[in-house]
């Protein structure tokens, strides 16, 4: 099963870029280049869902699209569950 986040994107204060998913609480990390984007955004939204499966913990479906979100900088991401929990 796959799902689809919304991430927004915000310049991080000490350099870099926050990168936080609203939907997820507490899913959040920090870039220094903006080509690592995607790829770490990615690798977070992977380790939440399988720390929270791991946990025995629900997680909640995408609730937010990027329609939905007046910020400028955002970016969608999609996870596979099945293949995460394989990982």
């Amino acid at each position: 099963m796959e799902y689809t986040y919304v991430a927004i994107i915000r310049n991080s204060e000490s350099g870099g870029y926050r990168i936080n998913f609203p939907d997820l609480r507490g899913c959040l990390t920090r870039v220094e280049h903006e080509s690592e984007l995607m790829s770490y955004a990615m690798e977070i939204l992977s380790g939440y869902i399988k720390a929270r499966i791991d946990n025995g913990e629900d997680f909640p479906e995408p609730r937010l699209s990027l329609e939905e979100i007046s910020i400028n900088r955002k970016i969608s991401v999609t996870v596979n569950v099945e293949d995460t929990i394989q990982n």
